[in-house]
């Protein structure tokens, strides 16, 4: 019933965390993707419907979640110091 189908919601959160996360430390940036077309792809479910169940169970936005792991993402880089800023930029699509 009604806790298989809150299972079911959860799990969907989860992949889409993982997406994102496997996105932000992909290593090859030479075809970067929208975060949208991405997760909507890997997913197979409608963006706008993932970003509305993600701020209903998470409380917060698919988008700010991107920008904490891409904050997290450049931290790690420049903790190992094995690229520049410049690189570390290109990397995570800031200009």
């Amino acid at each position: 019933g009604l806790s298989l189908l809150e299972d079911t919601k959860l799990q969907l959160v989860e992949r889409i965390k993982a997406a994102i996360v496997e996105l932000v430390h992909q290593e090859d940036v030479s075809t970067p993707l929208k975060f949208s077309d991405y997760l909507s792809e890997k997913i197979q479910q409608s963006y706008p419907y993932l970003s509305t169940l993600f701020s209903t169970i998470e409380n917060t936005t698919i988008e700010h979640f991107i920008i904490l792991q891409r904050i997290e993402r450049i931290k790690e880089l420049l903790i190992y110091n094995e690229l520049s800023i410049e690189e570390i930029a290109y990397r995570l699509g800031y200009s």
